[in-house]
């Protein structure tokens, strides 16, 4: 392992046996001696990132990291982010040359490429081979591999006439879209390729709880929570046109004519004062019945309840206290007693994970947790949503859970 500063090393601290510390390999080499480090991934957003900064007082032509290199970001000695180094920030004065490397997974070319008009899928292709193919048109099917975690039926003629590409949309926008027909979400491993997946079960539950108590050994060093009504309803009206010889919905702005006929669904937020009323015009062609669009509605009303529940806790390390083994990481399920935030031992999703070093405040990891069945498969099919949840102890409690926001035209 090769250190860039010379004096500083990145690991700080033993944390119940275990060796804390954010490395960057590049090409092969491993670098610590970084003054400061980031790295974080999130369950709905399928690239990671990072960034490390180093203080260099030798010559900067000598300086082994290039822009565009081949990298892997390991946590803990396992691989978190696997990508490349996308920029490069030199900053001196006569003290001192400070230089900044970030980038981010090798499905970043997912995220920024755009597709074109020549992507065409027949009947009985699965989710996979969709993936596969829009990989391949960019030249990216060596680099990333496509797995599932779940078995997945493939599509038909009229699913996939029901789902159109737009020129310039992003290759994740594309993707994204027969994903949600199948309920599933995309993200990245530690080596940069995708897995398709839901929630995870009980198999995953760690061990670790953590807890808002002083005296305990997974003790939260801060945390928040945020509840906000202000993009909430309590009456949700939806309309949409639909064309009875297509059996499409069109825009509700078509020439009217014998083949049009108008639909409309409605969903309720009890918790909110009778005053709020929200109207939505429904453009998705891949929502074409009575039943869909009333889930369309109900989708709306979870999505915006959902918003307005935010936690986050800071916890010291980069592994759960009684899973060393581990590193923490987007949809594992955590038990929080957090008497401050009023969160009475409620089994919780990790929705996001974003480790820090620095050599002032060591290592730390900032977790941003919902409702474990956030992302459930009946939430996102749009099934009403149950405030009351049962606890890690039997009790009753009151959690909102996320959802994914609804991506329609």
């Amino acid at each position: 392992m090769s250190s860039l500063g010379g004096i500083i090393n990145n690991i700080d601290s033993i944390i119940n046996g275990v060796q804390n510390s954010m490395s960057l390999e590049v090409n092969g080499i491993t670098y610590d001696g970084f003054t400061s480090a980031s790295a974080s991934k999130s369950m709905i957003d399928i690239c990671g990132a990072y960034s490390f900064n180093i203080s260099v007082f030798n010559d900067l032509e000598k300086f082994p990291i290039k822009l565009r290199s081949e990298c892997r970001v390991l946590v803990n000695g396992q691989p978190f982010i696997t990508g490349y180094v996308e920029a490069i920030n030199v900053d001196y004065s006569s003290n001192e040359h400070q230089i900044a490397i970030s980038g981010r997974d090798k499905t970043c070319d997912i995220v920024d490429n755009t597709i074109g008009n020549d992507l065409t899928f027949s009947a009985g292709i699965s989710l996979q081979n969709i993936i596969k193919k829009t990989l391949k048109s960019f030249g990216l099917d060596n680099s990333i591999t496509v797995s599932s975690t779940v078995d997945l039926d493939v599509f038909d003629s009229t699913e996939l006439g029901n789902i159109s590409s737009q020129i310039g949309e992003t290759a994740f926008d594309f993707i994204e879209k027969y994903a949600k027909k199948r309920q599933v979400l995309i993200m990245s491993d530690g080596d940069g390729n995708i897995v398709l997946t839901r929630v995870t079960g009980n198999e995953h539950k760690l061990n670790t709880v953590l807890t808002s108590s002083l005296n305990y050994q997974s003790t939260i060093l801060n945390a928040s929570i945020t509840y906000d009504d202000t993009k909430r309803f309590h009456k949700y009206i939806l309309s949409a046109q639909k064309n009875v010889m297509s059996g499409i919905v069109e825009d509700v702005s078509a020439v009217d004519n014998k083949t049009i006929v108008s639909m409309s669904a409605i969903a309720y937020d009890k918790d909110i004062r009778p005053t709020r009323i929200y109207n939505l015009l429904q453009h998705d062609d891949s929502y074409n019945s009575q039943s869909d669009l009333q889930e369309r509605a109900q989708w709306e009303s979870n999505h915006r309840m959902a918003s307005g529940f935010k936690y986050s806790a800071v916890v010291q390390g980069f592994s759960p206290i009684n899973d060393p083994q581990l590193i923490w990481q987007p949809n594992m399920l955590v038990i929080v007693n957090d008497e401050y935030c009023n969160i009475p031992g409620q089994l919780l999703l990790i929705k996001s994970v974003s480790f820090k070093y620095d050599v002032s405040g060591g290592s730390t990891t900032t977790l941003e947790l919902i409702d474990k069945d956030g992302y459930s498969v009946d939430v996102l099919q749009g099934v009403r949503y149950k405030n009351k949840r049962k606890s890690a102890t039997g009790k009753d409690v009151s959690v909102i859970s996320d959802l994914t926001p609804y991506q329609g035209k």
